[in-house]
């Protein structure tokens, strides 16, 4: 995993104790001086490490007008720096290597309303429905993979398990905008499109709902969540597929421009499903990977916005896993 360098500057004549305070959590240090005369310390830190160091400075340099930091991945340090033993503490948080700085500015990265967000879930929406159409399930899966609502979600999940506000809005109006713009074109579709062309296997197939669902969703949450938040990116392309937002979405738009309601219906619930899991699951992740705010008022506040989400969650979970058992004993469609 890359080591962490974290580049300070600070008034001069501050930091000069770094080492004797921070002498557990950082591997190397280098100190110089700008032209302006503020000092210039970089600090090379074990990526589990981050995340301890990152809050001890802002606590203690926080408040002064001057001070920065920036933080670069680093691939390769030469010659590498002996190991140091670790506190049998640190031993259970060892495996979630990106901090909750850096978990928060990928988040604000990507969960913003922009051209190139909404060109992503146009395209999303038209490659997807080639593949539902079609029955063409590589197309589909490519679709699946663009997956333009996936970075809102886990973005809602880790402002819920932070208490963090302003990411919550900004994911909720992410998700609400590629709601309904899919949708939208998706309900054109279906107005549009003969009745013989919604009747593939792959649109079927995501009109059906099963108990399974709720277990691959939830499994495919957390896979994502850790993902995130061990650096292991490659793992999202199988979460991408497994718990795949823009299928069903667009299904429930064709049935309703057909004027299907009762298929509709059923993709509503493959989505909600989904939706509910994924969230679930990246909340439940998030706190047992011990991502947490900073402040203890920052922390009172994220517990409240916790216990509410996994309330929400855990409510409308069961109620549609009571639904869909429902669903099965009577018309015999739901697999168990």
């Amino acid at each position: 995993m890359a080591l962490r360098l974290l580049e300070l500057v600070l008034p001069k004549g501050e930091g000069e104790t770094l080492e004797e305070w921070l002498a557990d959590d950082i591997a190397d240090v280098w100190r110089g001086q700008l032209a302006d005369g503020r000092s210039e310390v970089k600090l090379l830190v074990e990526p589990e490490n981050t995340e301890a160091v990152l809050d001890r400075l802002e606590q203690r340099f926080g408040h002064l007008k001057e001070f920065r930091v920036m933080l670069m991945r680093v691939d390769l340090a030469l010659p590498k720096a002996p190991e140091k033993p670790k506190e049998e503490s640190r031993e259970a948080s060892r495996s979630r290597t990106v901090s909750r700085q850096e978990l928060r500015g990928a988040m604000v990265r990507d969960t913003k309303v922009n051209s190139t967000y909404i060109t992503m879930v146009v395209l999303s929406v038209v490659v997807a429905s080639v593949g539902l159409i079609y029955d063409n399930v590589a197309v589909l899966i490519a679709a699946m993979i663009i997956a333009p609502l996936l970075g809102a979600n886990m973005a809602l999940a880790l402002a819920t398990t932070t208490g963090d506000g302003a990411l919550a809005r900004e994911a909720i109006k992410v998700n609400a905008t590629g709601v309904a713009i899919a949708l939208t074109l998706a309900v054109l579709l279906g107005l549009f499109l003969p009745p013989e062309l919604l009747d593939s296997d792959e649109i079927t197939s995501r009109t059906r709902v099963q108990l399974s669902d709720f277990a691959l969703a939830l499994a495919a949450g957390a896979a994502g969540t850790l993902a995130f938040t061990s650096g292991v990116s490659g793992t999202l392309i199988g979460v991408m597929v497994a718990v795949a937002l823009m299928p069903p979405l667009i299904v429930v738009g064709m049935m309703l421009g057909a004027s299907d309601i009762a298929r509709a219906t059923g993709a509503l619930m493959l989505l909600g499903t989904n939706l509910i899991c994924l969230n679930l699951a990246g909340v439940l992740t998030f706190l047992a990977q011990g991502v947490r705010p900073r402040q203890w008022w920052e922390a009172s506040r994220a517990r409240k916005a916790t216990r509410w989400a996994l309330c929400l969650w855990a409510v409308l979970f069961i109620a549609l896993a009571l639904l869909v058992l429902l669903i099965s004993q009577r018309q015999g469609w739901v697999m168990t």
